[in-house]
């Protein structure tokens, strides 16, 4: 009671010193400006309309050649944007923030309207739609605000998809995600068009497929979209979910910078052009943990995990196209326990890692109506990892080691044709050739020596390949087709993938959608690599592998109950199939959560099934404040070598969001926001530690672990000044110290493996300035 207490008072004290902090009535102002696109071709569009409505008098601009608009002297606020064309579909950029430190750049596509020649209005309010045309249902795009808006978010796009239907976070500490009853390895990330292995801080620590936080900072990313199932032809090597995400191009006219101080680390921010008048920018963000900067006046053993990231684009338009050079790379470690405290220090933990992504992207328009995207880069990571554990004679001996190097070059193409405005095609390959050197050991009995599970180095690739169609049949239906193909040549196993969704647009309110597709996932180069040994030495049982493959269908509802409030409904079925399992034993890698000492020899016979409907009733932001309510039901069942059916790890049933926020202005010109999250959801299921032992199989994945109640809060305040703003925020996960999953915990006496619940409360307040 003590500490809630005293909470309440600093959030009270915290509220009243900065309403009294704007007293003086000055009216700021910024600028909006912006490019607008075909949304087929990407051609610029000259002379489209672009107004904030709501103003008085009414605040606009017209694109010019180049398809660039401007509106200086803006208020400083929240604008419903519009921005409409003759044969185009107007779009309406709702809630848009208006601060006077940063201006604001939008760039817009526009969708050719299929039959009349007239302007045509169609309301694109909110996020009803995702980012990229091609997808029919199951994503959604965020916003870079909104991870730091939304309660819980934390500024980490891992967080902030927790808060959409069907998706639940993996623990407290992880931002590793559950997507529909699949595990968080399944989830597939793509930046700037080139997928990318896991992009996280201490990634797969704590859930096989997520980290702590992500090393891109919100300060470079843009809008992205998240996916979470039937995706496009365009996405492979993916089972679960998608990330598609973008980075911010820089202001190409101001330098602008940024500054913040926080729990989770301090942020240097800059962006601004690289010569002035030629359109050419730069965008970066470095940031160093507060964790590293405490631990350096703390022993080395304190257990903080400290961790630095850096994060770029370089854009550079020319006469043959533009060209864009990226850039994102973290360096983690973690260290825990004193060898030299044996009374009290019964483990040792010494845990570094690094990974690191460089792009070139390349992007020439042809003509008026078609355009090819290329992209080149290079993603590497490396992990150290020792696990010491005391021992009967009083000396510590290894229990894990790892020393491991993933890598690969990258290379994507994509062509892009704008046939008519009823027919879009869009073609590409993806090449990758990967590179590794790895080496896991554990020691199975101590004393004795450690036992080599995987040590392997060499090289493979990986080609995938996709063609897709977008068609509209009439102005309220619409066909995405396409087939995506993947090869990897380690084992020269192929997977041919059907992509299909149709989507009737009944009337202004109700909207009908279907999507179906299959897709396919290899599985972590330390599965392949297992090693075993037989009569003529060491085989590796795994190498052929078929890819892990899964068909989605998904239904979709969507009704606009008004301007600004839809409900969303979508049920669907999944079923997994070629799923590695070992023999006669209830194991799957559907719930495998640790690769670090995994050493099992496995066969493509599994299978797996998740059904379910998700809901959402959401209201956009509109009049200061916004809510939204998500549910989900679901059902997801395994079979493993064993071949009886089971609940997988991740069988919650029943996951429930109910967020929303409210804003107040003061003065005129300062941002008062408060913001909170309850989620609740039914725990995981219990599994063993060891599949080999027989006794009491058939009682594996029936017991579930309580359910997880959370309450996470989120308030900031906004100061505008004369070309400046600074923000303060505090974020709160867990306000009322509930019981929440943390730490997976193993008990070899039980044979259970299952996640710790502890009641911690996790705060973040952060200082920002922008100028």
């Amino acid at each position: 009671m003590k500490n809630k207490k005293n909470i309440g008072i600093t959030i009270a004290f915290f509220v009243i010193s900065f309403l009294h902090a704007g007293s003086i009535n000055a009216q700021y102002t910024q600028t909006i400006k912006g490019n607008v696109y075909d949304q087929a071709s990407q051609d610029k569009l000259l002379g489209v309309s672009v107004i904030l409505l709501s103003t008085n008098p009414t605040l606009g601009s017209t694109t010019d050649n180049d398809g660039k608009f401007k509106i200086n002297n803006v208020p400083i606020g929240r604008y419903d944007i519009q921005l409409s064309y003759i044969g185009y579909e107007t779009k309406v950029i709702p809630a848009v923030m208006v601060t006077s430190g940063k201006e604001v750049i939008l760039n817009v596509d526009l969708k050719e309207a299929v039959t009349t020649l007239n302007e045509v209005v169609v309301s694109a309010r909110g996020k009803e739609k995702p980012l990229n045309s091609m997808i029919t249902l199951s994503g959604r795009s965020f916003t870079v605000e909104e991870t730091g808006r939304y309660a819980g978010g934390l500024d980490d796009p891992g967080r902030l998809v927790s808060t959409f239907a069907g998706v639940s976070d993996g623990s407290l500490q992880s931002n590793g995600i559950v997507v529909r009853g699949n595990a968080p390895f399944g989830t597939g990330y793509r930046i700037e068009g080139l997928s990318v292995d896991n992009p996280n801080h201490f990634a797969g620590e704590d859930f096989l497929g997520g980290g702590f936080v992500s090393i891109l900072s919100k300060q470079v990313l843009s809008n992205s979209d998240f996916l979470t199932g039937a995706f496009p032809a365009e996405y492979g090597n993916a089972l679960s979910s998608v990330f598609d995400m973008k980075l911010k191009t820089g202001n190409t006219e101001k330098y602008e910078h940024t500054f913040q101080a926080g729990v989770l680390g301090l942020d240097v921010a800059s962006e601004g052009p690289i010569i002035k008048n030629t359109n050419s920018s730069y965008i970066f963000n470095y940031r160093y943990s507060t964790f590293g900067i405490v631990q350096d006046i703390l022993p080395d053993e304190t257990g903080l995990p400290v961790y630095q990231d850096l994060s770029f684009k370089f854009n550079f338009p020319t006469k043959i196209g533009i060209f864009s050079l990226w850039g994102s790379g973290g360096l983690e470690s973690y260290k825990s326990g004193n060898e030299l405290d044996k009374e009290k220090e019964k483990e040792i933990i010494d845990d570094k890692s690094s990974t690191g992504i460089l792009g070139l992207k390349h992007k020439l328009n042809i003509g008026h109506t078609a355009y090819i995207s290329t992209s080149i880069g290079v993603n590497a990571s490396t992990k150290n990892n020792i696990l010491k554990n005391l021992y009967t004679d009083d000396i510590y001996y290894w229990d894990e080691k790892m020393d491991n190097i993933y890598g690969k070059y990258m290379f994507s193409t994509s062509f892009n044709q704008k046939i008519s405005s009823r027919l879009f095609v869009r073609t590409g390959i993806d090449a990758e050739y990967l590179f590794y050197d790895i080496k896991n050991y554990k020691s199975n009995s101590r004393p004795n020596p450690m036992v080599q599970l995987v040590n392997h180095d060499g090289n493979t690739n990986m080609w995938q390949g996709y063609l897709q169609i977008k068609y509209d049949l009439l102005q309220n239906i619409n066909i995405n087709a396409g087939v995506h193909q993947q090869h990897l040549a380690l084992n020269n196993t192929n997977s041919t993938e059907p992509r299909v969704g149709i989507q009737w647009s009944v009337n202004n309110k109700n909207t009908l959608s279907f999507a179906y597709g299959r897709h396919s996932q290899i599985h972590s180069l330390n599965v392949y690599f297992v090693e075993k040994s037989s009569q003529t030495g060491i085989i590796l049982p795994n190498k052929n592998l078929d890819f892990m493959k899964a068909n989605h269908f998904v239904f979709g509802y969507d009704l606009s109950i008004s301007n600004n409030i839809r409900l969303k409904i979508e049920p669907y079925y999944q079923t997994l199939f070629d799923v590695p399992v070992e023999e006669n034993t209830a194991f799957s890698i559907i719930n495998l959560i640790d690769l670090n000492t995994f050493n099992k020899s496995l066969v493509n016979k599994g299978t797996g099934r998740n059904m379910g409907i998700d809901l959402t009733l959401e209201r956009f932001f509109e009049n200061n404040y916004y809510y939204t309510i998500t549910a989900s039901l679901f059902d997801s069942k395994f079979k493993g070598g064993d071949g009886i059916e089971r609940n997988t790890i991740y069988n919650k049933k029943f996951i429930t969001n109910i967020l929303g926020g409210k804003e107040f202005i003061i003065n005129k010109k300062n941002i008062l926001s408060l913001n909170g999250r309850l989620y609740i959801n039914l725990g995981n299921y219990i599994s063993p530690v060891d599949y080999s032992n027989q006794t009491n199989q058939s009682a594996y994945f029936e017991t579930q672990q309580p359910t997880n109640y959370r309450f996470d809060i989120s308030a900031s305040y906004t100061r505008n000044r004369e070309k400046i703003n600074t923000t303060w925020s505090i974020q709160i996960l867990n306000i009322l110290n509930s019981k929440s999953p943390m730490s997976p915990t193993e008990d070899l006496l039980t044979n259970e493996f299952y996640y710790k619940y502890e009641s911690v409360m996790l705060p973040s307040l952060s200082w920002k300035i922008q100028f």
